[in-house]
């Protein structure tokens, strides 16, 4: 799978497979080819684009949910009541 067109990592988990790719679709496309060359059957295939989430995840090492639960809670000032 490392040699695919594109592919930026393999990782195998029992049976799942899951590929990085820098063009998921020539990667999927050529993946199928060679299972079929193979001679294998695929039960299930599922692909996943890259999210903004993403993106935050791997540059910082936090999701955006944790930053934002982190973040001081506004209070509002109280206004001093008139006489």
């Amino acid at each position: 799978m490392k040699a695919l067109p594109d592919v930026a990592e393999v990782k195998a988990d029992d049976n799942v497979f899951r590929i990085s790719s820098n063009n998921g679709p020539r990667t999927t496309v050529e993946l199928m080819e060679a299972v079929r060359r193979a001679g294998l059957t695929v039960t299930s295939l599922s692909v996943q684009s890259t999210t903004l989430d993403d993106v935050f995840v791997h540059y910082t090492g936090h999701q955006l949910r944790d930053a934002l639960q982190s973040a001081p809670v506004y209070q509002p000032a109280r206004l001093a009541a008139r006489e």
